[in-house]
């Protein structure tokens, strides 16, 4: 019940029934429908670091890719459509970063969005670097691997499948 009296003689706690769509439900279904749109899918691979003769894994990059809604237009970096697709690269690279401490750097390719293609599709590309907070040539440890893992749930949750769009 949602006006039901506390145990032990404790005042009334009135319990508001959460809203429908909550801010981040909103922000949640909206990057879904944007992952459909541009048919964004995503890959990782392995960063590494070479000292000398010895190179060592530091981090992982996540590439997400996404394309133009009609598969056979060539994006033009200046073109309206492009900015479309890039401010949609952006915005779920940003949505799917950990948000609490962690020991690992996240950086998001800023306006470094590369061209590659995809069958039929030219895809807009952005890449996330993930190393380790107290230096970029530290070799991976849980951290990266957590925080890779994390990103990759919530890209899987929002329906961007991994390597190609099916």
């Amino acid at each position: 019940m949602w006006n039901e009296p506390r145990h032990h003689g404790s005042p009334v706690e009135r319990m508001e029934p959460a809203p429908a769509t909550d801010p981040e439900s909103r922000k949640e279904l909206e990057l879904r429908d944007r992952v459909q749109r541009h048919k964004i899918c995503w890959h990782a691979w392995p960063e590494h670091h070479v000292c000398g003769s010895e190179r060592r894994q530091v981090g992982f990059r996540l590439r997400l890719l996404g394309s133009y809604e009609q598969p056979n237009t060539r994006p033009i970096t200046s073109s309206a459509e492009f900015w479309k697709v890039y401010t949609s690269l952006h915005e779920l690279a940003r949505w799917i970063l950990p948000q609490e401490g962690e020991d690992s750097d996240l950086q998001i390719s800023v306006f470094d969005a590369s061209l590659t293609p995809r069958g039929d599709r030219q895809d807009i590309m952005i890449t996330i670097k993930i190393v380790h907070r107290q230096g970029f040539d530290r070799p991976l440890d849980a951290g990266e691997l957590q925080c890779l893992a994390a990103m990759e749930e919530k890209l899987l949750r929002l329906g961007a499948p991994r390597e190609r769009w099916q």
